[in-house]
């Protein structure tokens, strides 16, 4: 969708002779290795580890909030590094990062946290 889009504009922006080719194949060009990149970089950077360690049951999560917490109406979101994970007295270290979204939060946190 947002590759068809900017193609759309380009080819408009060229038939106004506000862009030449060479100049929008280049600016579609950068977009599309822009998107190959990220997809290639999330893709290989998503670690399932801290899923497969942590089961069905719930359990305490150890960690800092390594992102300002974004937040919106009756919910905020928080990056956590975590640290360690398990429950009670069987906790154990673990690494990776955390998307966590607080319905109704009680508290208001920050970066560090």
């Amino acid at each position: 969708m947002l590759l068809t889009l900017a193609g759309i504009v380009l080819t408009h922006l060229e038939r106004q002779r506000r862009f030449t080719t060479d100049r929008g194949l280049l600016l579609y060009g950068s977009l599309l290795a822009g998107l190959l990149y990220w997809t290639v970089f999330t893709w290989s950077s998503t670690d399932t580890t801290l899923l497969e360690r942590a089961g069905h049951d719930p359990i305490s999560i150890v960690g800092t909030i390594v992102e300002p917490p974004r937040h919106a109406p009756r919910r905020t979101v928080l990056v956590v590094s975590v640290s360690r994970l398990g429950q009670g007295h069987d906790t154990q270290s673990a690494e990776g990062r955390l998307r966590l979204t607080w319905r109704e939060p009680d508290r208001v946190f920050g970066q560090g946290d």
